[in-house]
């Protein structure tokens, strides 16, 4: 998970300190370890430890990516958040179930479930569900147009990482996956989009809009 103020070394530092190992472990930090901490001013630790307590709020994919699972990348991560809501939800994931959802398969699903399983896995997630996180399901917009509409995103898209565009259409109700099927409404292509994705997009008769079609979407 991104937090603000906790780069890569800030996190080697708190690592070698003995104070964290796990991202659950963020959650349990208090004002005087940070303190503690060589060049750490009392506005820092503050800092920091507002930022963290403020992450506990981000949506459930940002939690889930951040678990670092094997093969659950971005894409993935938001079909599961949006599959299951909270992570006390997701805790209950089955195999079978988790693999026939569009976008995820055998593979992401045998290593999300494997991990939820695992003792080590559910321990940090009963933990972070313990601290506040994952919790709460994001508000869809009710009576969106973009409910019960399928996108993938190709490319990269000027002024907003491909997250923000994926998250935004979540947001409005759409599903948005990896790969391009019959089921897909749309391909997203921004520049140099890839060419697999653009080529079985043609191939199925599935729309291919731009950034100016991604602005309109996104404004309705």
């Amino acid at each position: 998970m991104r937090i603000e103020g906790l780069g890569e070394k800030r996190v080697e530092q708190l690592i070698k300190a003995g104070l964290i190992s796990t991202p659950a472990d963020l959650y349990s930090l208090s004002r005087d370890e940070l303190l503690n901490l060589p060049n750490t001013k009392e506005k820092m630790a503050d800092s920091l430890i507002s930022q963290i307590s403020g992450s506990k709020g981000r949506p459930i994919s940002k939690v889930i990516l951040g678990l670092s699972i094997k093969h659950v990348g971005e894409s993935a991560a938001g079909l599961i958040a949006d599959r299951y809501g909270t992570l006390s939800a997701a805790l209950e994931a089955k195999l079978e179930e988790l693999s026939q959802l569009e976008g995820v398969g055998e593979a992401i699903a045998g290593s999300f479930v494997e991990y939820v399983q695992s003792s080590f896995g559910r321990s940090q997630i009963e933990r972070l569900i313990a601290a506040g996180v994952g919790t709460s399901v994001a508000p869809l917009v009710g009576n969106s147009v973009l409910s019960g509409r399928s996108y993938v995103v190709t490319g990269t898209i000027s002024n907003m990482t491909r997250e923000e565009v994926e998250a935004r259409l979540r947001q409005l109700g759409a599903k948005v996956t990896s790969s391009v099927s019959s089921a897909t409404t749309a391909l997203i292509a921004g520049a140099a989009p890839g060419a697999s994705k653009v080529g079985k997009a043609q191939k199925l008769g599935v729309e291919i809009l731009t950034e100016e079609d991604l602005e309109s979407l996104l404004a309705d």
